[in-house]
């Protein structure tokens, strides 16, 4: 297929709108703003029609998926999260809190849709727009710097605008346009952090296009406003011509051995394919270890080993992998502030040479979910995302990389100072236990893992609320909470290892669920649990002391562990202990907590779970309370 060339105009606009536009330009002003001259789209009536369960006016009311009416011409998605917002000072809207923002020009815009979904390019405002249409965007931010994508639905266009943060001079909104090469669905959403928009307008133009303007606007982009020149703020970060090779789609890709050298040099390529919802893309994956974060913002991608004999296994106390290993791995770890860290909380080289210039990172570490969910090595945020025989790892509490050695870095409080020697594993020892995820499914996507292992120790697998992930064999690897979140995830005869050193006080927490009610939690279908392997998987030569199945996170947290395999510690003690479930994160603990026919050692002996938790159930049936049947396929 030949590779196709397509220009959109980006611009910081300082002044109105052109005279060149004869018909009413349209507005959607997000405070209900009636705008003089404009065809006002947005009433009072319509906005408060997307709260059907509040009365006009009241506040704190949550901003779920809507569309408008069909005149309106706007669709909301909010990719199933509960939290997102309309920001207004405007008292007759029905909305969440009062905000405004203000453009450099001392414009006060009363009103905003705030997403509360950071770097999640599946929540999107979508409306029909038409050939030569040019698409103004009042563009705003959660205070930092974002990226902005305008696409059409079908991915075959989209370009980029970059939005630099709140300025200190109290300007929070910015202008960008755009002109649309053909009649379709068109998208807006945020990749850095999250979606704010104040105000769209669009100016049709005043005319039919001929069938030759038509051609050269979709393949030159030689259209009149190119010639209009408009005065740019930073000429360097608004480009006035964005252009925008395509690449033809690919089914697969190669990484390593000849092919590129990195996986994101590959996930870069398939973001400018020019390819279909459903086309799949399998990057295959050369054995060896990638230091590489990576953010996975797109559907139906595949990363596979591409060894004829692959294998997820560890060498040397956790610091080496089988030869033919693929394992991505990182190094960020909560409590530090690292000079490599740019706006968006991922390893940037540039920022790691500027800031060692001024002896100081620029970015304060959050650690947390608005940080990239817990540091995470890997960040899923679109559908369908496939792994194959991975090691996703966070390498903070296992050993000191290559690279870390290379950063620099400064604790925020009275965390411990890390070693400074390569592969040091002294790190492994509980004293240097903090939050770090070796990988991270965003709210309301979905994935599989095929006979993949996550490394880590403290909240090493993350999926949020809506996520969907299936676990297939394979190896999980942790301490405290390290499968942790409000997502559905079925594990079907996986390996649950205990990731602790000898440490009087270490103990391991599998699970600490937070689903919320009407939603199934994490089922472990016939699952092993297991102790790491001393001085191969761990430095230490002493195994794992027993733990726990889990600590629920919140009240209606849902965990299943059925016909659970269980190893004994040295032949004697199960590596659960009696209580099998704790109550520490909530205080009273989560009734969804299940267990059935869970068996001690390799001889199927029945588990003696008359010491378990009060507020836990041993299901004597493969049936939940309610009836439902606890099967993989049917967990949803």
């Amino acid at each position: 297929m030949k590779n196709k060339t397509m220009y959109f105009i980006v611009a910081l606009l300082l002044s109105g709108a052109s005279s060149m536009y004869a018909a009413k330009p349209q507005v959607w002003d997000f405070g209900a703003e009636q705008v003089p001259g404009m065809d006002n789209r947005l009433s009072e009536a319509e906005i408060n029609a997307w709260f059907p369960r509040y009365e006009s006016g009241a506040m704190s009311a949550a901003l779920l998926s809507f569309t408008a009416s069909d005149s309106v011409n706007l669709r909301y998605y909010a990719a199933g999260a509960h939290n997102h917002r309309l920001r207004t000072i405007n008292p007759r809207l029905t909305h969440t809190d009062e905000k405004s923002v203000k453009d450099s020009a001392g414009h006060v815009f009363t009103g905003m849709i705030y997403s509360n979904s950071s770097a999640n390019p599946r929540v999107y405002i979508e409306q029909e727009f038409a050939m030569g249409d040019t698409i103004e965007y009042v563009l705003s931010s959660n205070g930092r710097e974002e990226t902005y994508r305008f696409y059409l639905s079908d991915s075959s266009y989209y370009t980029t605008c970059y939005f630099p943060g709140h300025q200190k001079d109290g300007v929070k909104a910015r202008h960008y346009r755009f002109v649309c090469p053909k009649d379709g669905k068109y998208r807006l959403s945020g990749l850095d952090e999250k979606l704010v928009i104040a105000r769209i307008i669009r100016y049709p133009l005043d005319r039919n296009l001929t069938k030759e303007e038509q051609k050269t606007l979709r393949k030159q982009g030689k259209h009149p406003l190119k010639r209009e020149r408009v005065k740019m703020a930073n000429r360097a970060d608004f480009p006035d011509t964005c252009r925008l090779k395509q690449v033809a789609y690919r089914d697969t890709l190669w990484v390593g051995n000849g092919g590129l050298g990195r996986i994101n040099d590959a996930l870069n390529q398939v973001r400018h394919m020019n390819r279909q919802p459903g086309q799949r893309v399998i990057v295959m994956i050369a054995p060896g270890t990638y230091d590489e974060m990576l953010r996975i913002d797109m559907d139906d991608i595949t990363l596979k080993n591409a060894a004829t004999r692959p294998s997820i296994s560890l060498r040397g106390g956790g610091v080496n992998v089988d030869k033919n290993a693929v394992r991505v791995t990182a190094y960020y770890g909560y409590g530090y502030n690292y000079f490599s860290m740019n706006s968006k909380q991922v390893y940037d080289p540039r920022t790691l040479r500027a800031n060692r210039k001024g002896n100081k990172p620029s970015t304060i570490n959050k650690g947390g979910s608005d940080s990239n969910y817990w540091n995470a090595t890997v960040v899923v945020s679109g559908h369908n995302f496939v792994a194959e025989d991975i090691i996703f790892e966070n390498s903070f509490n296992q050993y000191i990389s290559l690279k870390e050695t290379g950063d620099s870095l400064l604790a925020q409080g009275k965390q411990a100072s890390r070693p400074k020697q390569p592969f040091s594993t002294e790190v492994q020892h509980k004293r240097y236990r903090e939050r770090a995820a070796a990988i991270a499914f965003a709210d309301s996507t979905s994935g599989v893992l095929n006979n993949c292992r996550v490394v880590s120790r403290q909240d090493a697998f993350y999926g949020g609320d809506g996520a969907f992930v299936r676990v297939n064999g394979g190896i999980l690897m942790g301490s405290v909470d390290y499968i942790f979140g409000g997502m559905t995830l079925v594990c079907v005869e996986t390996e649950l290892v205990m990731l602790v050193s000898s440490d009087s006080d270490d103990r391991t927490y599998i699970t600490a669920s937070r689903a919320p009610m009407g939603q199934r939690g994490m089922l472990f279908y016939r699952c092993h649990v297991r102790g790491a392997i001393p001085g191969v998987e761990m430095e230490d030569e002493t195994p794992a002391r027993p733990g726990y199945f889990g600590r629920p996170w919140s009240k209606s947290g849902e965990t299943v562990f059925f016909e659970t395999r269980v190893d004994l510690r040295q032949g004697e003690d199960p590596m659960i202990v009696p209580v099998g479930w704790s109550d520490g994160l909530t205080g009273v603990g989560a009734p969804r907590s299940y267990e059935y026919r869970t068996t001690y050692g390799n001889d199927g002996n029945p588990a003696e779970t008359q010491w378990r938790a009060p507020w836990t159930t041993v299901l004597t049936e493969p049936y939940l309370p309610d009836g439902t049947p606890i099967a993989p396929d049917t967990w949803r």
